[in-house]
């Protein structure tokens, strides 16, 4: 298994990214959520990289790594974070970017996205000119509200970010808008108390755009648990051919139930 630190440009911004390959014919393509750090889901993406390659990258204006993260000193010769100021907009144009440049080679490619990283693919997957390449987004944590990832734009600029402060504005729909532009498959995950929905009725307003069985629950306020969601669950070697113990039995749930979705529509 290789891991190979690679730049993905668009709009004169440099994208920091990982790709783990072992040369199959599926791609899993991976965005971190709010202020958070792509070398988190490096352990999700072991947990898929039996079947696909996967590229992590970095949110514009975010770090690839921070303090906490365990492959810190792995990756910090090559992995400083992407450049550029916050936008949702530009960022789900940074996700076109990403699915342009891999896109000749591979077969079958998938969105993993997580809390804004997830609202950010739904909204790349349904404007792209590559309906027979991508095959499979999968959601987890995803913002409904556009108002919430506006502050989050504003957050990440102010006190996450790499780059200067500021408010961005935001003029498009929500999730419940755009659903119908988005045809391939979709796997919804959420928490019984995830705050990056505003409704007190969750799982029914999830069910009622995507369809009870695309939709699945989990404990707690995330979809993954709080000690996990810098480690995803994962102690012990970093990088090579084996791979680590897995702790946190919630975040393995999630994994399985990732991998399960993507081995299923992906072309391996």
């Amino acid at each position: 298994m290789q891991y190979t630190p690679t730049v993905i440009q668009n709009d004169e911004i440099d994208l920091d990214a990982l790709l783990i390959s072992d040369n199959h014919k599926s791609l899993v393509v991976i965005a971190h959520g709010q202020s958070g750090r792509a070398a988190a889901f490096i352990p999700l993406a072991k947990h898929l990289a039996d079947h696909h390659d996967v590229l992590l990258y970095s949110l514009r204006a975010h770090k690839f790594t921070d303090k906490f993260d365990p492959f810190r000193q792995a990756l910090s010769q090559d992995h400083h974070g992407s450049k550029g100021k916050f936008s949702v907009l530009k960022a789900i144009e940074d996700q076109k970017a990403v699915l342009e440049s891999v896109v000749d080679r591979y077969d079958s490619i998938g969105f993993f996205g997580f809390s804004v990283g997830a609202t950010i693919s739904a909204y790349a997957a349904q404007d792209t000119g590559f309906k027979d390449k991508l095959n499979a987004l999968y959601m987890a944590s995803a913002f409904l509200d556009a108002s919430d990832i506006e502050w989050v734009g504003w957050y990440i600029n102010t006190f996450g970010g790499t780059a200067s402060s500021g408010i961005h504005s935001l003029a498009h729909p929500t999730l419940l808008e755009c659903n119908p532009g988005i045809d391939l498959p979709i796997r919804v995950a959420i928490a019984k108390q995830d705050r990056t929905l505003k409704s007190p009725k969750r799982i029914k307003v999830f069910n009622d755009i995507f369809g009870e069985k695309n939709v699945v629950q989990f404990m707690g306020n995330h979809c993954f648990n709080k000690t996990g969601f810098r480690y995803f669950g994962y102690t012990g070697k970093v990088f090579g051919d084996e791979k680590p113990e897995m702790t946190g039995r919630k975040n393995l749930q999630v994994y399985n139930d990732v991998s399960t979705f993507f081995n299923q529509y992906l072309h391996t």
